[in-house]
């Protein structure tokens, strides 16, 4: 390590030190505050969750704001001086059209480039089925141009909302595409693709579906939102049991057909892990999923649950191969007395703690405006778990509603954001969070 990253990283340290709570209380503390329409240059609506790159700096995008309201890729440095502002630097500003526009996703690959999707743009349907695109950073200038390649996915991948990094390839969910003709005819009920950005001896992406969703007891609309260790990747989707309205959802598993190991280019198969019973118990909507260390799946459910504002529940692998996987729930979120509406977007940390987001239409702490909170699990085998606001956003200066979840620091730190608030003139604000 160099002279000059060794005194930012003993910077970075600092003012992670001084987010460290003092007497068991939690602080939130605003990093950032858009300044969206106020500057053509600031974004709005920060709604995908941040990526942790070296020396602190966070990446995220907004889904608008910038250039003609098309949506930002921006950097936040900490200061070199503790106590001083973060500062903002504006990486990409969407144009539309080829270039896309309401980025969703994003990742810092292996390479240093930033990858990620916009659900809107490109070239590849009458309107735009959206794009994928990468950044990449000036190799002499920190503070200069990133270099952006885009790719336009065609009529098999539309709206693309998720990206995960496997083996050297990036995987991701559309909300429609594949080959199923059972929810839309031009556009299909969802697909698991694959995608290559070009190697230096390369001219172009590569895209491919994967797994088309079949709607139904199949279910549609998918979200992949966590990778096991066995090489799976675990999904919800809409669909599934109709005592809901729309189906009241289905969580799968998808597994390469006949491979063990990191997920290849081929072909692969469903295995519906669960259907969501009913909106009175387990609840309904796209939920949040992640894998615990002992292999357990734990999500959240946006609605439903005895008091209807969502649930959080356990799915425990079978016994024996082949056989049920088993769901519990741990918790209901009640509303006005703490989190409600839960975003799906969860982190796993020390102690096997879950931490998450709840947009708080109808509760969520004291201001209403949405929660950061932390479900623990019992320290007794068959206690219950707990679950403690973080803290309850009130729409001023810290912000408010976040749709997105957290990231969590190595050491501990939650970072996230709000669509909301940030104070006077303001479009919504990065925070951190020490638990």
């Amino acid at each position: 390590m160099n002279r000059t990253m060794a005194v930012r990283l003993s910077i970075a340290l600092m003012v992670l030190s001084a987010l460290a709570p003092r007497g068991g209380a939690q602080t939130l503390t605003t990093l950032y505050a858009f300044n969206g329409y106020v500057n053509s240059e600031e974004g709005v609506d920060p709604t995908a969750p941040l990526v942790i790159g070296a020396d602190g700096v966070l990446f995220g995008t907004t889904a608008s704001g910038g250039i003609s309201n098309n949506g930002t890729v921006f950097a936040l440095s900490p200061p070199w001086t503790p106590g001083d502002p973060w500062k903002e630097t504006q990486i990409h500003l969407f144009t539309g059209g080829s270039d896309g526009f309401e980025p969703t996703a994003l990742l810092l690959g292996l390479d240093g480039l930033l990858y990620g999707v916009t659900a809107e743009g490109g070239s590849g349907c009458t309107t735009g089925c959206g794009t994928a695109f990468s950044l990449q950073p000036d190799a002499f200038s920190p503070e200069g141009p990133w270099t952006k390649e885009t790719y336009a996915f065609t009529q098999d991948i539309v709206l693309p909302g998720t990206l995960r990094s496997v083996g050297g390839l990036f995987y991701g969910t559309s909300v429609l595409g594949g080959t199923s003709t059972a929810c839309d005819a031009n556009f299909g009920c969802g697909a698991l693709f694959a995608l290559t950005p070009p190697r230096p001896w390369e001219q172009s992406w590569n895209a491919r579906v994967l797994f088309s969703f079949p709607n139904g007891a199949g279910g549609y609309r998918p979200v992949m939102a966590a990778l096991g260790g066995d090489g799976k990747f675990y999904a919800t989707a809409e669909g599934g049991n109709p005592n809901c309205p729309f189906g009241c959802g289905v969580v799968v598993s998808l597994t390469p057909t006949g491979f063990e190991g990191a997920p290849p280019m081929i072909s692969w198969t469903e295995n519906v892990l669960h259907t969501f019973t009913d909106h009175a118990y387990d609840g309904e909507g796209v939920a949040g999923l992640v894998v615990g260390d002992d292999g357990v799946l734990y999500g959240v459910t946006s609605s439903g649950g005895i008091y209807g504002y969502g649930a959080f529940f356990s799915l425990t692998p079978p016994a024996w191969q082949g056989g049920p996987w088993t769901e519990k729930i741990l918790y209901n979120f009640n509303g006005p007395d703490g989190a409600a509406v839960p975003n799906p977007g969860l982190v796993c940390g020390k102690g096997g703690v879950i931490y998450g987001t709840s947009y708080g239409i109808l509760g969520g702490g004291p201001g209403y405006s949405g929660a950061v909170y932390s479900l623990t699990p019992p320290s007794d085998a068959g206690g219950s778990w707990t679950m403690s606001v973080l803290h309850g956003f009130n729409a001023g200066d810290d912000g408010g509603n976040p749709v997105a979840g957290v990231v969590i620091g190595d050491d501990g730190v939650l970072y996230g954001t709000t669509t909301d608030g940030g104070g006077t003139g303001k479009f919504g604000t990065v925070f951190a969070l020490k638990p």
